[in-house]
């Protein structure tokens, strides 16, 4: 077994899945098939109980206020003195914690915030953005990280013109996926289909987010209407139950909810990705939306919006395409990729060769570059 370094990766939750916790749990398991000690320092570390709470959507915000503020503040204390402790272990903060000896950059939540069409009202209506605007500002004015991980070079640009002062030394790693779990799997796309009661001519594309209203469902499904009648949309995820509620009336309204399949949360999203033909994610902020590259594994041309990182993976024409926050532009382009069945073919072909140059394997050796690089460092100043 390789002991040189010993990693803590400090997050909320490390299980997998999507978002921060699946990021870290992809790094830890890649790290100890490495032979690398990898411990945690979560939520349960800082006494916050991961019981849930399933009652009301108010009572779920409440418990994850508390949660996110715990967390930060009673767990960057105890972090601190841990660092001290421990000088030989190399940190990795994802999100919350103020110590460590490298900060992963998951998105800003400024810039998210005021990329909204209705910032203010987002505050009003939920207290914790406040509280994650001042931590952010807190970290990259007082307690500035020493090292830095940003996803793409317009996640760095972006950090350092919103907080000049984070003159940090900053690495670009970006995002892996799991190629193994999504991959092109034709006997989940025939089971899926019949399941769901897909026709085989039909065209499905597939929403997969949490947040309906800043991921761009509205678009999607205003654009149904003007697509072939052949094309179904799956979504994939969901926030409050007021929200889905909503944008299910959406489709009912726009008559189009016959083709439109709200499927709620799920664990089998390869499998419905295997089921779909296209992955759309119209998104006004993401820093790297690691849901694109997962449908790419699939072998999904992807339709996003061209923001932040999203450029770096995909190539407008080759592998997907770029599309606008309007519904005329997201139904031109479902009818472009309709209309020429070859370069559809070559498309899905393209994605998954993409997806395989971000492998959690690779990403992760980069990760340990920089842990070997930090080691080196701290051996010079002992």
């Amino acid at each position: 077994m390789n002991c040189e370094i010993e990693i803590v990766q400090c997050a909320r939750e490390i299980r997998s899945g999507g978002g921060v916790s699946g990021v870290a749990y992809a790094l830890e398991n890649e790290f100890k098939k490495k032979g690398i000690k990898t411990l945690r320092f979560t939520s349960k570390d800082v006494g916050i109980s991961d019981r849930r709470v399933e009652r009301s959507f108010f009572r779920k915000k409440l418990k994850l206020l508390c949660d996110v503020v715990v967390y930060s503040v009673v767990g960057s204390i105890k972090l601190f003195g841990k660092k001290r402790r421990e000088k030989g272990k190399i940190i990795f903060c994802h999100s919350d914690v103020m110590f460590g000896d490298v900060y992963i950059n998951h998105g800003l939540h400024r810039a998210m915030l005021f990329s909204s069409p209705s910032p203010f009202r987002m505050m009003i209506r939920n207290p914790i953005h406040l509280f994650l605007l001042i931590r952010e500002w807190v970290r990259f004015n007082i307690f500035v990280p020493k090292r830095i991980v940003c996803f793409s070079q317009s996640d760095a640009s972006e950090l350092l013109s919103v907080y000049p002062k984070a003159k940090s030394r900053i690495s670009l790693i970006p995002n892996g996926v799991d190629v193994v779990r999504f991959s092109v799997d034709l006997c989940s796309r025939k089971r899926i289909r019949q399941e769901l009661g897909i026709l085989e001519y039909e065209f499905v594309i597939i929403f997969v987010g949490h947040e309906f209203e800043r991921k761009g469902l509205r678009f999607i499904l205003e654009a149904m209407p003007h697509v072939c009648s052949g094309v179904r949309l799956l979504v994939v995820g969901g926030g409050g139950e007021q929200e889905v509620r909503r944008f299910k009336s959406l489709s009912e309204q726009l008559g189009v909810d016959e083709r439109v399949l709200f499927l709620g949360v799920r664990s089998d999203i390869p499998g419905l990705m295997n089921a779909s033909d296209a992955f759309i994610l119209p998104t006004y902020y993401e820093a790297w939306p690691l849901v694109g590259l997962e449908a790419m594994a699939c072998g999904l041309p992807a339709l996003m919006t061209p923001v932040a990182g999203i450029p770096e993976f995909l190539e407008n024409g080759i592998n997907g395409l770029f599309i606008d926050r309007n519904s005329k532009d997201v139904a031109s382009k479902i009818n472009l990729l309709l209309s020429d069945s070859d370069n559809l073919a070559r498309m899905k072909t393209k994605a998954r060769d993409v997806a395989l140059g971000y492998s959690w394997e690779k990403i992760s050796e980069k990760y340990l570059e920089l842990a070997r690089e930090i080691q080196e460092e701290k051996k010079k100043f002992a």
